[in-house]
């Protein structure tokens, strides 16, 4: 009983100081607007107005019943991620991803199922590279009026509405 009480509080006593022991702090880095004015967003899209219109045609129930009230020109549109998986113990900073592409905004209304129309709404179709690569039915960032658009998951969605300009 006495090796066994013995191993007890060595093993608590190890346990207690391992836990001392102050984790390394890795800081949030800062990002500038000049650094993702210079990213690279790819090309600007040229055909994206019958790029969204063949998408709206192939996913609506009725799309002859399609009214569009504006379709923006394309923005730039940046998506700002903490890369935890790639980022190691002892570095300094969080790595960081950068998600560039460019956002075109529509906005329509078109009839659902039952025949009535639904009521108009924003859709966000992102592009890179003049490739469709992401569509977001009632996209709230269509609403803000900036040229580059910053999303960042890790702050609350009422600081990523200011957008930049």
């Amino acid at each position: 009983m006495k090796k066994s009480t013995l191993f007890m509080l060595s093993l608590l006593s190890s346990a207690l100081l391992t836990s001392c022991m102050l984790p390394h702090i890795i800081k949030p880095r800062t990002v500038t607007m000049d650094e993702i004015r210079a990213l690279d967003y790819g090309a600007v899209p040229r055909n994206y107005e019958k790029v969204i219109a063949q998408h709206l045609y192939g996913s609506l129930i009725d799309p002859k019943s399609l009214m569009i009230d504006s379709i923006s020109k394309p923005r730039k549109f940046v998506e700002i991620k903490l890369d935890e998986r790639n980022t190691q113990p002892n570095d300094e900073y969080y790595k960081i991803n950068f998600k560039p592409s460019y956002l075109v905004c529509i906005r329509f209304n078109a009839k659902n199922t039952y025949g009535g129309y639904v009521g108009w709404e924003w859709q966000g179709y992102y592009f890179k590279n003049n490739e469709l690569i992401q569509v977001i039915s009632r996209e709230y960032r269509c609403e803000i009026d900036k040229d580059v658009i910053v999303y960042n998951p890790y702050i609350s969605d009422e600081v990523n509405l200011v957008g930049y300009e």
